[in-house]
């Protein structure tokens, strides 16, 4: 019976997943997703209340501005703190759950069917395509990473047919950030697995090979106008010259460098011209952190990221294999598309489902002390 209620539960993430990838409101796909990580909170475990309650707290003072997407854009002190909210949130989904979140989430793939077309295409236009594009990438990894390690053929067909439409939809966005991320986040878990194995050299080999082939194909199978990943020199011209003005901002005043110069100024400070276009943001996470919060801002996500790795580093080898997989994955996923474009930021479904992903090592983690206390 449990079992059957966490399952409809969690329904309200994909529900959430798929209302943002619709041509609708983006803020109406908030509310199931904000509101599945709010109940989680609030009914975490009694060792876990002193520190996810005033989490909770904090969310709910932030509601107006996470619900109807005014705090200043496209990053935000409450972009991190809905990101660290669905990371925490993880910490109280029991390990059993883990599966159907990981799988549930493809029914999202389904209602964009109705409005998918021509490159580039934007499955929700108010949104725009980099960023439907991040969330399809996501969708492309899971499914991938469940057809690779399932065992039961009919499952394996069902994973395989939601690899190959998020495929096509991630495709049709002619990002080049998703397709970019998730090919090499793919890349890298594969060769830590096949690295146990003790064939990793060979398979670098073969993955590498396959990589240049589809690059070469641009000029030898298709015209100069094929959308397959690559330079495109209006487009990074215009994000060297924006990455040029972010960069500079910590250094451009007093105490800048160490506390940046404030997340809703920097659209104020660094106005790019670029044909016929202003550039407002950096088209880069970690430039944008590093302009509006300095030194501090950047020790912030060094520290987010070492308790991670460390975690990973802690219980990797006691997870099933799909699952560790799958979150390796998205932990590189988020991290290289970050690297090319503030996808990953500005809408909270985004945010809090990623954080969700990358907190599945805290939460086998608290699993395993729970064990030991009770020892």
């Amino acid at each position: 019976m449990r079992a059957s209620i966490a399952v409809v539960w969690d329904l309200l993430l994909p529900l959430g997943l798929g209302l943002f990838l619709m041509p609708l409101d983006p803020r109406i796909s908030s509310l199931p997703l904000m509101f599945w990580i709010l109940v989680q909170l609030l009914g975490a475990s009694e060792q876990r209340r002193w520190a996810l309650w005033p989490l909770l707290a904090l969310l709910l003072l932030n509601t107006r501005l996470w619900w109807f997407n005014d705090p200043p854009h496209p990053a935000s002190v409450q972009d991190g703190l809905v990101l660290v909210a669905g990371l925490l949130g993880a910490t109280t989904v029991p390990q059993h759950r883990w599966l159907g979140i990981l799988r549930l989430p493809l029914l999202a793939l389904l209602p964009p069917l109705t409005s998918l077309g021509a490159k580039p295409w934007a499955p929700n236009p108010a949104v725009g395509a980099n960023q439907g594009a991040y969330l399809l990438g996501l969708l492309f990894l899971l499914a991938v990473i469940w057809c690779w390690k399932e065992r039961q053929r009919w499952l394996q067909g069902l994973a395989g047919g939601s690899a190959a439409l998020a495929f096509v939809m991630l495709w049709q966005t002619g990002s080049r950030a998703g397709l970019i991320a998730s090919a090499v986040a793919l890349f890298i878990v594969v060769l830590r697995e096949r690295a146990k194995a003790g064939t990793w050299r060979r398979d670098a080999a073969l993955l590498l090979g396959a990589g240049a082939l589809l690059y070469l194909a641009r000029w030898l199978l298709f015209s100069t106008n094929s959308s397959l990943p690559g330079l495109k020199a209006g487009s990074d011209l215009g994000r060297l010259l924006s990455a040029e003005c972010f960069a500079a901002l910590p250094f451009s005043g007093s105490n800048r460098l160490l506390y940046g110069v404030g997340f809703d100024r920097v659209q104020e400070l660094c106005q790019v011209p670029f044909q016929a276009l202003v550039l407002q943001h950096a088209h880069n996470t970690y430039l944008q952190l590093w302009a509006g919060a300095g030194l501090l801002g950047v020790l912030a996500l060094v520290l987010v990221l070492v308790l991670l790795i460390a975690q990973w580093r802690s219980v990797e080898l006691e997870m099933p294999s799909g699952l560790c997989c799958s979150g390796q994955a998205a932990l590189i996923y988020t991290l290289l598309q970050g690297c090319f474009d503030l996808s990953l930021l500005h809408w909270p479904v985004t945010l809090a489902f990623s954080g969700l992903l990358l907190g599945m090592p805290l939460a086998f983690c608290s699993a395993s002390g729970q064990r030991m206390d009770r020892r």
